[in-house]
């Protein structure tokens, strides 16, 4: 929904190698910093369940990184469709050109 703090997460801008970097943060283990989060008592409920609540960190942690990695796709994906967009009309004209000197088919 615009104006959401999803939507505003999932339609930044960034640069191919800000991408790139990310991405190679995102999967890379690193060493453990401590983060003060505020959750709902409901949610923490269901990842109790889910996880446990001995491994409730790393249950979020999984969560958190699954997430961020399918954030930078969708970012990827929508720098892609733009290049694509952008260069649309000279990649179709090649098409069209390679297209002329293929031989035609018949069905015998």
């Amino acid at each position: 929904m615009k104006g959401s703090i999803l939507w505003s997460m999932s339609n930044r801008t960034l640069s191919s190698h800000k991408l790139a970097e990310l991405s190679a943060l995102a999967g890379t283990p690193a060493r453990k910093a401590k983060a003060s989060v505020t959750l709902s008592g409901n949610l923490l409920k269901v990842i109790d369940i889910l996880a446990g609540t001995d491994q409730r960190s790393a249950w979020i942690e999984r969560a958190v990184r699954a997430y961020a990695k399918r954030q930078l796709k969708g970012c990827r994906r929508v720098r892609e469709l733009e290049l694509l967009n952008r260069h649309a009309k000279e990649l179709n004209a090649e098409g069209d050109e390679s297209a002329e000197y293929q031989a035609t088919w018949d069905a015998e």
